[in-house]
């Protein structure tokens, strides 16, 4: 209990670091941005689905912010934090329902499973040219929301019910992140990413009734503020 405190007191004081930065950033811009750090903004479309059960993919939109320290021509740590980094997954089997409504609900119902976390994403990059590059390293979480929305089609039309089911969630998530980005104007300009990341915690609390990982897909651009000037 101690150890997940420590680590909950550590992501939310990187949160507020990062969004502090950001902030700073906005407002400063070419001031701060130079040739050993960037910052910047990041939006992705995420796709996401579990591990370990029967699920299917469904997608989402996360946004948040990045923060570059450039070690050498090749080497950096880019940091990552995601104000909102949606998760889950859709077609959810019906023995892996959680905080089930006691309306009677037919066999046709489709169940989607949404959680919302607070993520912070560090990836040791390698540049392997001025246009791309490769990186990979861990990811925590902080789970801030989640629902299980049921919905069930009928000649009388579509009824929607949603549960809420924080309570049974893991309020912690980690696992591991694999990302290739492509920078446009030769290194200088918009930054494409397309990214994999694999959770390896059980996202369900008690660990008797199943076990799901979280895993996503993501493709985002990253916007930066100010930037250094080649001359």
């Amino acid at each position: 209990m101690l150890k997940k405190s420590y680590c909950i007191i550590i992501l939310l004081l990187s949160c507020r670091m990062v969004c502090g930065q950001v902030l700073i950033a906005l407002v400063f811009g070419d001031k701060l941005s130079n040739g050993k750090m960037e910052m910047g903004v990041q939006l992705a479309a995420q796709g996401f689905q579990f591990t370990g059960i029967d699920d299917r993919l469904d997608v989402g939109f996360s946004f948040g912010a990045y923060l570059d320290w450039k070690f050498s021509e090749r080497l950096s740590l880019a940091n990552y934090f995601m104000f909102k980094s949606p998760k889950g997954g859709r077609n959810i089997p019906q023995n892996y329902w959680l905080n089930q409504t006691d309306i009677q609900l037919s066999d046709g119902v489709s169940v989607k499973r949404h959680l919302t976390y607070l993520e912070l994403t560090p990836l040791f990059r390698y540049q392997l040219n001025r246009s791309w590059a490769l990186s990979v390293g861990p990811q925590v979480a902080l789970n801030v929301k989640g629902t299980d929305t049921y919905q069930e089609k009928s000649d009388d039309g579509i009824f929607t019910y949603r549960t809420h089911i924080r309570d049974y969630i893991t309020l912690m998530d980690a696992g591991v992140a694999v990302d290739i980005q492509w920078r446009l104007m030769k290194g200088t300009g918009l930054r494409i990413n397309v990214r994999f990341a694999q959770g390896l915690v059980n996202t369900i609390k008690d660990g008797e009734l199943f076990n799901a990982k979280n895993q996503t897909y993501q493709a985002g651009v990253g916007i930066p503020i100010g930037g250094h000037k080649n001359k």
